[in-house]
């Protein structure tokens, strides 16, 4: 009887052992692919990252080409602009100087005649 005892002991320590090992082999499995799924969505996210910052890095390409395009836009049209300023003023300056002469030439009708007859004489 203590014998019998003693094995159905022994085959009660055995079966927690066994059962033991078998729980903490399951949950070491367990802790490893917990861990894996850790390290993917890790990944997954240091990706998502890195496209995020990609996509902000281009837009700010895009946003910097654009405001270049916009500053040379302006350039050239206040050199448009300030071409325009020097036609009409040396415009208005032929104008104002034209009109000077031909009053002068109003004024002295002599003087026109002399200034004619010399171009006259050295042509």
């Amino acid at each position: 009887e203590a014998y019998n005892r003693e094995d159905h002991n022994r085959e009660d320590q055995t079966r927690e052992a066994d059962n033991r090992k078998a729980d903490n082999k399951e949950i070491y499995n367990r802790e490893i692919q917990n861990r894996e799924a850790n390290r993917e969505i890790q990944n997954r996210d240091v990706h998502i990252r890195e496209a995020d910052n990609k996509e902000i890095h281009n837009r700010e390409i895009q946003n910097r080409e654009a405001h270049n395009r916009e500053a040379h836009d302006r350039e050239a049209d206040n050199r448009e602009d300030h071409n325009r300023e020097d036609q009409t003023r040396e415009a208005d300056n032929r104008k104002a100087d034209n009109k000077e002469i031909h009053n002068r030439e109003i004024q002295n009708p002599n003087q026109r005649s002399r200034q004619q007859k010399s171009r006259q004489q050295r042509n």
